[in-house]
């Protein structure tokens, strides 16, 4: 087993359309377990957080995840 981070920057023209954007990734990478059977388990490692992007103040939201994923040997 190895964990993979996945660090998420979503870009958009509101703060409230990049949460809701933000959340539906979240919702979609939470369901990688249940789909893609190396994927055995999803863990939230910061987020969905607003930081402005500086110096533009374009709204922006980050989201950090981890996978659980297990290998496969070669064939």
């Amino acid at each position: 087993m190895d964990d993979a981070r996945l660090d998420a920057q979503i870009w958009a023209e509101t703060d409230e359309r990049a949460m809701e954007i933000a959340s539906w990734i979240r919702y979609q990478l939470g369901l990688m377990p249940q789909h893609v059977p190396a994927v055995r388990q999803f863990g939230e490692d910061a987020g969905p957080n607003l930081i402005p992007d500086a110096p533009s103040d374009v709204p922006r939201v980050l989201l950090t995840v981890v996978l659980s994923v297990r290998g496969a040997v070669p064939t």
